[in-house]
């Protein structure tokens, strides 16, 4: 596979770890804050109630991620098959699944819900307090798994800046308006400020819908085979939890019978280091609708392409967050509530030890999300069973035992590297040392695929047209199959070039040369009112200025999408405005008209070549009949009606995907 500087994929990749990274973070500030504002604000009490309701919130929370880990990927799978119909039928039975279990969930609250709170027999100042917290919590389980599914079905599709704003002003809002309202009506202000953000996360999420880009389609679906996929492919995310609360039981019960009650707070520090590790889930959420759809292709050169760079990344994040984190040790006593010079000394050399194991938890994580998507769903739920207690667990106490209280934290910071040596040494013994990492000789089997990152400009798809007829070549293809296949991309390319560039001259017409125009207007006026104050010498220049300024065509400078210095320094020759105000100008333009990137996938099977051509330009069919402006776009449409090629257009992740299945028998 030939890589360039700014590949297609790594940049789509690299958009979508930022807003998987933030959304991941968001959730774990959502989790932590209630408790937070409480007890800063409104006391103990309050931080008591909150603890109350929180099963059942997370019980919510469980639900909406039960379906927006399993739905994505069996969505992306599809839509890589061309399978449309299927990929709306799992989106329909996303929505159907997370609004009936909000609405069952709700009702049971509603009326068992004070059945709950009693069962805790609590004090009657904590009772009051939980049922107060309760009430509109009652309403924010009602929506948080519509809103968890949505929010992350945007996502899926490609839309990562909607689904991180609506995750970003979710968890703003509740902090803010917790910490305002609380201050007006107490804990119940905390629970309005959720129910606030909860709906406000839904309603960003679902402006997605309204977007040229969308391609979830609304509809309600039911199948008890979609069900058990669902539940197969959300299995080890949901198992996290299982082994992290056996893991807390366990090092709290060692603890209290080997070293005391009075060390029992630094099992705080291990706890606090492991809810660190969901930072790492933003690169499984990255990885997992690009792994799905090039696996749904077969094309399977763009996994290993995916594979490699969110290897890479996995370990520059735990190398990063080791880096950030060392010097900011000193804070985690205090955010746990530690006292005691002692204690506070342990928890935070305990924590700088514990900062170590971060870049093999990161790997840990990406290759579980990995074994999830290649369906080793069973090796990837004992890996994630070693991760979080098999391993983890033993190795703590075997420390503790042998180097004291030191030693539990050396213990849990080396069980990552022990699992993962460990894990990559039960998966080749398992799948073979010769289809390690990737594990898909198996999938290999009866097809080849090639993967072609280019600039969507001529000289790089003159170049790429070279490489496509080697292999093409090797593969000992007839010349006729060959010239075919080159004669499809290039000219499909070449035609995206035009129409991308016709649609943005026209939008550059309609806005930035008004804007141009505006600027022109107001130096129009300003000079006029300067000559008027009686300078003669200063109005003739603004006369000239206005005349030079009426001498530029917008129509004819701007020919090149990809020249905007040259267009902007004629701009600037042509029209006096301050500096500043074109800069801003321009680099406006530089960050809408920047190059566009493509992507060429070709696999073989059998009799059959598929040809998979992605680009992040404007979103358009080129498939349709109805849009021939030019001789290029009548050539490329007869082209394209030939016998034995068949075309489909399907817009995935917000950008545009034409496959051309090409018949190699002659």
């Amino acid at each position: 596979m030939k890589l360039i500087g700014h590949s297609f994929i790594r940049k789509k990749f690299l958009k979508m770890l930022v807003g998987g990274t933030i959304s991941m973070l968001v959730v774990s500030l959502v989790l932590m804050s209630d408790s937070i504002i409480a007890g800063t604000i409104l006391g103990e009490v309050a931080v008591g109630a909150i603890e109350i309701v929180l099963p059942v919130y997370s019980f919510a929370a469980f639900v909406g991620l039960l379906f927006s880990i399993g739905i994505p990927i069996i969505y992306s799978k599809e839509m890589g098959k061309s399978n449309k119909k299927e990929a709306d039928r799992a989106f329909g039975f996303g929505l159907l699944m997370t609004v009936g279990v909000g609405i069952v969930i709700f009702a049971v609250l509603m009326f068992f819900g004070d059945y709950y709170v009693d069962y805790y027999n609590l004090s009657d100042d904590l009772r009051d307090a939980t049922i107060q917290y309760f009430f509109w919590m009652k309403f924010s389980v009602l929506f948080l798994p519509i809103s968890t599914y949505v929010g992350q079905m945007v996502f899926t599709d490609g839309d990562e800046f909607t689904s991180t704003l609506g995750n970003v002003v979710s968890a703003v809002g509740n902090i803010v308006l917790s910490i305002v309202l609380c201050k007006i009506i107490g804990i119940t202000g905390i629970g309005l400020a959720s129910f606030i953000a909860t709906l406000a996360s839904l309603f960003i999420a679902v402006t997605h819908f309204f977007k040229k880009t969308n391609s979830l389609e609304l509809n309600l679906y039911f199948s008890k085979e979609m069900l058990f996929r669902v539940i197969s492919y959300s299995s080890i995310d949901s198992a996290t939890y299982l082994f992290l609360a056996l893991l807390s039981t366990t090092i709290n019960k060692f603890v209290l019978v080997f070293f005391g009650h009075e060390y029992l707070i630094l099992v705080t520090v291990l706890v606090f280091s492991k809810e660190l590790q969901l930072f790492f889930d933003g690169i499984g959420e990255a990885m997992t609708p690009l792994i799905s759809i090039y696996l749904g292709e077969k094309s399977y050169e763009g996994v290993a392409n995916i594979y490699k760079i969110g290897f890479k990344v996995s370990i520059y994040e735990g190398i990063f967050l080791n880096v950030i984190l060392i010097p900011l040790a000193w804070v985690v006593p205090k955010i746990l509530g530690i006292t005691g010079a002692k204690m506070i000394n342990l928890a935070i050399i305990g924590f700088v030890i514990l900062t170590f194991s971060l870049t093999f938890l990161s790997l840990l994580f990406y290759l579980t999300s990995y074994y999830l998507l290649i369906k080793k769903i069973v090796f990837g739920f004992v890996v994630s069973g070693m991760r979080d207690f098999l391993v983890v667990a033993p190795m703590t106490i075997i420390f503790s035992l042998l180097f004291g209280i030191y030693g539990m934290f050396i213990g849990f910071a080396l069980s990552p590297a022990v699992t993962y040596f460990l894990t990559v040494f039960i998966a080749k013994k398992k799948y073979g040392a010769d289809d390690y990492p990737l594990f898909l000789k198996d999938k290999r089997k009866g097809s080849t695929n090639y993967v072609f990152e280019y600039l969507l400009q001529p000289k790089s798809i003159s170049n790429r047209s070279n490489e496509i007829r080697k292999v093409l070549e090797l593969e000992g293809y007839s010349l006729s199959v060959i010239n075919k296949v080159i004669l499809i991309f290039e000219e499909v390319n070449m035609m995206i070039i035009e129409r991308n560039k016709e649609i943005r001259k026209e939008k550059r017409h309609l806005k930035h040369i008004r804007d141009l125009e505006a600027i022109e207007s107001n130096e129009s006026r300003n000079q006029k009112g300067s000559g008027n104050s009686g300078n003669d010498k200063d109005s003739g220049e603004g006369k000239n200025v206005s005349k030079s300024e009426k001498r530029f065509d917008s129509t004819d400078k701007v020919d090149d999408i990809y020249s905007a210095d040259k267009f902007y320094a004629g701009v600037i020759n042509h029209i006096t405005i301050r500096k500043m105000r074109a800069l801003k100008l321009k680099n406006a333009y530089l960050r809408k008209y920047k190059r566009l990137l493509g992507e060429c996938s070709i696999v073989i099977e059998g009799d059959n070549l598929k040809l998979i051509l992605r680009d992040d330009g404007e979103i358009m069919d080129i498939t349709q009949t109805d849009q021939i402006g030019s001789f290029r776009d009548y050539f490329v449409t007869n082209l394209l009606e030939m016998d034995g090629i068949n075309k489909i257009y399907m817009m995935t992740m917000s950008y545009n995907r034409n496959i051309f299945n090409i018949s190699l028998s002659e």
